[in-house]
């Protein structure tokens, strides 16, 4: 009887254990995917042309390509665009109970226009429980 629940004990463990690494390796993916859709669209010369004026398709553009790659379950999209020297996305409200990530990409000028910009995402998921 004892060797049963030590067997059922361990086994518990192994459990935990496999399902925590299991939303670490999610988790390390999604940023990794976030830092991957910055470099395309610092590739992208439309892209950075509406990002560098500062045109709001350039937002509504990529919160339609991120609702497009990122997982079900993230509920929602932030965009910044910001000068620089400027604290980026800071005064927005995040709702409680979230998870939040967050990556960001310097967009440096082009030969039309000599005023780089930082685009910052923020992806926020329900937290678990």
């Amino acid at each position: 009887m004892e060797a049963i629940l030590a067997v059922l004990i361990i086994a518990g463990v192994l459990l935990l254990y496999a399902s925590q690494k299991d939303n670490t390796a999610k988790e390390d993916k999604l940023f990794e995917g976030l830092e991957s859709f910055l470099d395309e669209i610092a590739k992208d010369g439309r892209m950075r042309e509406l990002i560098l004026d500062n045109n709001e398709k350039a937002i509504d553009e990529i919160i339609d390509k991120l609702k497009k790659r990122v997982a079900v379950g993230y509920v929602e999209y932030k965009v910044f665009i910001c000068e620089p020297n400027a604290s980026c996305g800071e005064d927005a409200a995040i709702p409680e109970n979230v998870e939040l990530y967050s990556d960001h990409r310097y967009i440096s000028s082009t030969l039309t226009n000599d005023k780089p910009k930082i685009v910052k995402i923020v992806v926020l998921r329900k937290a678990a429980g």
